[in-house]
């Protein structure tokens, strides 16, 4: 019989050194690009899906035009040497008008770049670029040394002070805010001036503390300002905080920047005054203030003058007539958009029953077969009657 060898007997195969299996470097690397470049596409995602959302929101947005001060029909008014000490005799310069598509479209694709202080707006194969230089040299604006600066940064006022500063009616300052026809005669106007020509997004009727603060300021001739910064900050802060009821800033500031680009306008979009006011003069202050007291009732012409002969009598008739003419007028504006209002939602309502009709029809193979009445057009007096049946 043969003899086992020593230390043979149950001996398994021999292990040597475990191997762990290493990923390549190289793998490790591209499942790091990859992760980089999903982020990177979700970014870009979300970016453009957020500039679809801006686009959107600038197709629905009005226009706050900038005003001109005539000066020509307010006399010797103290807000003429208001405007020049700020060095705004710009002010004073006729406003054209805008083109209501241009800027449309230069605010649905600006870009700001906040390090560069700049606006950038590509349309078609034009670009547009605001600075801060480009404001100041459209206003005719002398910028003061950042050092002499004094307001909004490191400007500070009591706010007895200011609210005394503004109104002669301090009772009329409640929560927090002033109504426009209760403040000082020079300060309605500069309220008006401020307003359509510096800062758009405050509120003209119910101006805050801190609108009030740059009516006061905009009073001091030895208060500094860099308006043209101040007018890129808005416009920096109208497309970074999208702000939903807010309208269009500086249209016609834009329309020139546009055509000096050489930006063509889609046919029909001619500089005009779409919805852009008439000048302020002192007739647009007394309206100013006319606005803080109730609304006149609408009546029909029932008063009698109170005059039993002569001139005065009949300069009374003539007043009387006028009135009751404004009256009439002013029921005609609320009617017309009334009936526009109509209009737009009796024709969104057809646009939903006939997407409606057709798919229904689509599923029942039952289409709708429209009558001789269903093609009869909807006229203006049929309208009216829908809306006053509806109240």
């Amino acid at each position: 019989m043969g003899t086992k060898k020593k230390g043979s007997a149950g001996a398994g195969p021999s292990i040597g050194p475990v191997q762990l299996n290493k990923r390549p470097l190289a793998s490790v690397d591209e499942e790091e690009e990859r992760r980089k470049k999903q982020k990177r596409d979700e970014k870009e995602r979300e970016e453009e899906e957020e500039r679809q959302e801006w686009m959107r929101q600038v197709k629905k947005k009005g226009f706050t035009c900038e005003r001109q001060v005539d000066r020509t029909k307010l006399g010797p008014h103290d807000i003429i040497q208001v405007i020049s000490n700020q060095g705004l005799d710009s002010f004073f310069d006729e406003i054209k008008g805008f083109k209501k598509g241009v800027v449309r479209k230069f605010y649905m694709n600006m870009v700001v770049h906040r390090k560069e202080k700049k606006i950038v707006s590509t349309i078609g194969s034009k670009t547009v670029t605001v600075t801060i230089d480009s404001i100041a040299s459209y206003l005719k604006f002398e910028r003061p040394e950042p050092s002499d600066v004094t307001y909004p940064k490191s400007w500070s006022c009591d706010d007895e002070v200011l609210v005394n500063a503004l109104t002669d009616k301090p009772d009329s300052f409640s929560e927090g805010k002033f109504a426009a026809g209760s403040l000082r005669e020079l300060f309605r106007l500069i309220n008006m001036v401020v307003h359509f020509n510096l800062n758009p997004h405050g509120s003209q009727q119910t101006p805050n503390l801190d609108d009030g603060a740059t009516l006061f300021v905009f009073s001091k001739g030895d208060e500094k300002v860099d308006w043209a910064n101040w007018i890129w900050n808005v416009m920096m802060d109208f497309r970074v905080r999208g702000a939903a009821n807010a309208n269009i800033p500086f249209p016609a500031m834009v329309t020139k920047f546009c055509d000096e680009a050489g930006v063509k306008a889609d046919k029909g979009d001619e500089e005009a005054h779409f919805g852009c006011p008439r000048a302020i003069t002192a007739v647009t202050e007394k309206k100013s203030k006319s606005k803080s007291k109730p609304p006149r009732p609408v009546t029909i012409i029932s008063s009698m003058p109170s005059g039993k002969k002569g001139v005065n009598r009949w300069e009374q008739y003539l007043s009387i007539i006028k009135c009751q003419g404004d009256v009439i007028l002013e029921n005609q504006c609320q009617m017309d958009k009334r009936v526009k209002r109509l209009e737009k939602g009796v024709s969104t309502l057809k646009r939903w029953m006939r997407w409606w009709m057709d798919r229904v029809g689509e599923s029942s193979n039952n289409p709708y077969v429209p009558t001789e009445e269903d093609n009869e057009a909807d006229t203006e007096e049929a309208v009216v009657q829908a809306g006053a049946a509806e109240d």
